[in-house]
């Protein structure tokens, strides 16, 4: 089974990294089977760029940008 962390951040440049390293060190102690989605929600700072780039150098995070409704999210979570 794959646990699938989904994160919002709205404007969070001093803090994403912190947040997905904490989460990132959580799972690798308790070798979980995971994967972090890092979802930019409209942020206006550097939220967004901090997150690609981490993104495209670890395995587990993915990006999503601008996601606004999370009705749309529940769902698809839900499902696994």
């Amino acid at each position: 089974m794959t646990v699938s962390f989904v994160i919002p951040f709205h404007n969070e440049e001093k803090n994403c990294l912190l947040m997905l390293g904490k989460v990132l060190d959580f799972s690798k102690k308790h070798k979980l089977n995971f994967e972090i989605i890092a979802v930019d929600d409209k942020s206006v700072d550097q939220t967004s760029s901090i997150l690609k780039k981490i993104a495209q150098r670890n395995l587990y995070v993915r990006f999503s940008a601008k996601l606004t409704d999370w009705r749309k999210v529940i769902p698809w979570v839900r499902r696994f």
